[in-house]
């Protein structure tokens, strides 16, 4: 089993799971202290870098973009004034709808794909299902995906 014991705590059960590194991955999701765009392009040291190259508001939206459903001409089209926003790669994308990670969820129980679906922005929400363990194993899985040369995310 995953989870050792049920936690009294809200919306922290992922904090008994025996796995270490399944604990970190969910911890890292849940703290945002992951390497998603949308975490890494709120570093100011890479924005000023990025907009020394590149001056114009609409480029930084790049950075956020989900390389997966967004085309590397996209960053050329973000400069029209008319552009809509990229697909940003965020939590909720990359659990719910990326194609890069439908392998994955094809193989999740119903449970726990409702969970996701159902997902209202709040992101501890997701902690607090009955199917922590296996939710937990998906979002380890997914982060393996995303990052396949580090142990860590």
């Amino acid at each position: 089993a995953v989870v050792s014991t049920q936690s009294g705590h809200y919306g922290r059960g992922y904090l008994n799971i025996s796995n270490r590194d399944i604990r970190r991955s969910v911890a890292q999701l849940r703290s945002r202290s992951h390497r998603l765009h949308i975490e890494t392009s709120r570093h100011q040291q890479v924005k000023e870098r990025y907009q020394k190259l590149n001056s114009g508001s609409h480029n930084l939206a790049w950075l956020k973009c989900c390389r997966t459903c967004c085309d590397e001409n996209l960053a050329d089209l973000l400069q029209l004034p008319f552009s809509a926003d990229p697909i940003v790669e965020d939590e909720r994308h990359v659990l719910v709808t990326c194609p890069a990670y439908h392998h994955l969820r094809s193989v999740t129980s119903e449970h726990i794909l409702s969970v996701l679906l159902a997902w209202d922005e709040r992101l501890p929400s997701i902690f607090d299902s009955p199917y922590i363990n296996e939710l937990s194993l998906l979002i380890h899985k997914i982060f393996q995906t995303r990052f396949p040369n580090t142990k860590t995310v």
